[in-house]
């Protein structure tokens, strides 16, 4: 039994305590504890340009090209039962079975001293901080890659536990695991250690074409919103060894009920073009911020991920065949422009968005860059969020480019939704899931202007750090 001097000490201790949790609370719900960061001017900070050596006149032509390209491509095995990413819904809940393999893809550029990379991961999103972690697992390998883009499928049934953010863990990726984490790291740096010894020269060959009925608005099932899908592969000698296909649509066929690791439609496209036109192909997600997979009706629920792949493979391959010779060569470059402020006015009622701002905050662990690839003529706009289609025309627009330019979603990061400003204001769109204000968009537009003046420096550029 408590004795009467712990009760009279007791008594006034847990009162102090409640008083400083009521005023924490009521700093926090009232108070702006947002970071103020200051406004810096954007900073190019890496920049590599990799022209193709024009041949001498007598000499026979390369097996393949001047272009040098390797492909690799590795299965992931996470830790049984290891939390699945993608839906908050299912609270952390852990994969019970494997429907098909979530894998890791890479794509490497080789010119002389510099490499360049690309790699697809089957995954809902890429934590800047996976990206670190394989940057510097690569430079123990004495191996430096820039531009180094790690790209998320977006697949919302892949494996989760790799972001060390706890508010990243409760909205859908479940708690960190860093074995797994340190393997993951592992993995993609062995597949890319794997494409660059793999490396070869090749000849790319682009084209383009609609996908009709391929995609639908988030927001009306019923209709179909025709996307451009572009496609860049490489040969040698007339066969494939491999290749980027850019399509719009959230790899959410496979539900929040299911508990089975599964790499959804591009998984399944992936191994689809592996077989015909061949080699290891790289299923990148362009601007599909309010766009789904438009299946047809009647489907099956457990043919739904295989009867979309089939039809995404069909229309690539119609499109593939149509290809042209590609320019042989590649540029890249990334710019930093600071630290956004998250802002909670689209999720939270006037009362809680003071106090949904200061958690976001916890929540925003990365700074906001632009990067842009040029392979073959195609220009690839990375960028760690996923912006609606009329976000991502816009960014196209401020690339000022007059060739084919496609937005890539999910690249070594994840901030947010991106959505238009008059959207954001009225609540409609893709609002509801945006943590930073109309401002976003506004600074992705600066810096992609910023990167692809850096694109178009006539002098060859150099690959470093900015002071």
């Amino acid at each position: 039994m408590m004795s009467g001097s712990r009760r009279r000490v007791g008594i006034p201790l847990a009162k102090g305590l409640g008083g400083l949790a009521l005023v924490g609370a009521w700093v926090v719900a009232t108070v702006d504890l947002r970071p103020q960061v200051p406004i810096e001017p954007p900073r190019v900070k890496v920049a590599v340009r990799a022209p193709a050596p024009a041949p001498a006149p007598s000499s026979r032509p390369a097996p393949g090209g001047n272009l040098r390209v390797g492909f690799a491509r590795r299965v992931l095995e996470p830790p049984n039962g290891v939390p699945l990413g993608g839906y908050a819904a299912r609270l952390g809940a852990g994969a019970t079975a494997v429907c098909d393999s979530a894998g890791v893809s890479a794509m490497v550029l080789v010119d002389g001293e510099h490499v360049a990379a690309l790699v697809n991961l089957e995954v809902v999103l890429v934590p800047h901080q996976l990206r670190v972690a394989v940057a510097d697992s690569l430079a123990t390998r004495g191996l430096g890659v820039e531009p180094l883009w790690l790209v998320a499928t977006h697949t919302h049934s892949g494996p989760g536990a790799f972001w060390p953010n706890w508010l990243g863990q409760g909205l859908g990726l479940g708690r960190f695991d860093d074995v797994w984490f340190a393997q993951l790291a592992g993995s993609i740096t062995e597949t890319l250690m794997a494409a660059r010894a793999a490396a070869q020269p090749v000849r790319p060959f682009r084209a383009a074409g609609v996908g009709t009925d391929l995609t639908q608005p988030r927001s009306n099932h019923s209709a179909r919103v025709p996307t451009e899908v572009h496609v860049l592969g490489f040969e040698v000698q007339g066969e494939v060894v491999g290749g980027l296909m850019v399509h719009s649509a959230h790899a959410t066929i496979l539900r929040d009920e299911s508990r089975c690791i599964s790499g959804d439609w591009p998984g399944a496209v992936a191994r689809a073009l592996a077989e015909a036109p061949g080699g290891v192909w790289l299923t990148l997600p362009g601007a599909q911020g309010d766009l789904r997979a438009a299946i047809p009706a009647g489907t099956a629920k457990d043919r739904r991920v295989a009867t979309y792949a089939s039809l995404v493979t069909d229309r690539v391959r119609e499109i593939w065949a149509s290809r042209a010779p590609a320019l042989e060569e590649w540029a890249g470059v990334s710019v930093s422009g600071g630290w956004p402020r998250p802002d909670a006015s689209t999720l939270l009622p006037p009362g809680l968005r003071r106090a949904g701002g200061n958690l976001l905050s916890l929540f925003s662990d990365q700074p906001l860059e632009v990067a842009i690839l040029d392979v073959g003529g195609l220009r690839l706009i990375g960028i760690g969020a996923e912006p609606v289609r009329e976000a991502g025309a816009r960014l196209e627009a401020a690339a000022g480019h007059s060739g084919p330019v496609e937005v890539i979603s999910l690249v070594n990061a994840y901030l947010s939704y991106v959505e238009l400003a008059d959207r954001l204001a009225a609540g409609t769109g893709e609002a509801k899931r945006c943590f930073y204000g109309g401002e976003l968009l506004e600074d992705l537009e600066e810096l992609v202007a910023v990167a692809s003046e850096a694109m178009g420096t006539p002098a060859p550029l150099r690959s470093g750090f900015d002071d």
